[in-house]
């Protein structure tokens, strides 16, 4: 069975709450924009958080954070999500770094969160290393001021139910179930159990992982 990591969301995305460009860099001046001082305004704000209203609730993830957990059938995982602004601070870019089995870590999800209006809701545009393109609507609400995000999808045969809910300021959990597909009477199972954990000053910290990883060896941006 694929082993059912996600965005980020990939988040966890979930991964994903699964998913992440270069940080917000100043636009260039064409001379043309009618609305370019507007849009230098947006991109300053960006770095500040998120300038969505729709998207306040996610604003509780933005930074690095880790995990460590072990999947029902004893696969092990080790990851690293960056949450942070995207243009202008409309969007929540994330990029989803992995180690399955303590292999080598290596970016496997890029995420784009987005208010869909029509639907009135949040939804995840995620791109994995193989190629893939999955685009996963997504539940999101606020419990005692915690956000708790959920996700449902079909994989391989496969219904999963992922939940991530915010514990506090530094940690969140994340919960994926799931449940054969052609057997709607079937008992939901647990696969993942783990807690995710803030790193450094994450909450305004938004460069992604892996550009440390180049700092760390002398590469150039």
């Amino acid at each position: 069975m694929r082993t059912p990591l996600t965005v980020t969301v990939i988040l966890g995305a979930t991964l994903a709450l699964g998913a992440a460009i270069a940080p917000n860099p100043q636009p260039e001046d064409h001379g043309h924009a009618p609305h370019a001082e507007h849009g230098a305004r947006d991109a300053a704000r960006s770095h500040d958080g998120l300038t969505h209203p729709k998207l306040d609730p996610l604003a509780q993830f933005l930074g690095t954070w880790t995990v460590e957990a072990e999947w029902s059938w004893g696969g092990t995982v080790k990851a690293i999500n960056t949450f942070r602004p995207g243009i202008a601070g409309k969007f929540l870019e994330q990029s989803t770094h992995v180690s399955d089995n303590d292999g080598p870590m290596y970016e496997r999800y890029r995420t784009v969160w987005s208010y869909n209006p029509e639907e009135d809701e949040i939804v995840a545009y995620s791109f994995d290393y193989e190629g893939n393109t999955n685009i996963l609507p997504l539940k999101v609400e606020q419990i005692d001021g915690r956000t708790r995000i959920e996700a449902r999808w079909s994989n391989d045969g496969t219904d999963l139910h992922q939940v991530n809910q915010m514990i506090d300021d530094d940690s969140y959990a994340w919960t994926v179930r799931g449940k054969p597909s052609a057997e709607p009477d079937a008992k939901w199972q647990t696969f993942m159990e783990g807690v995710w954990h803030r790193q450094k000053d994450a909450r305004h910290d938004h460069h992604d992982a892996h550009d440390d990883h180049d700092d760390e060896h002398g590469h150039d941006h």
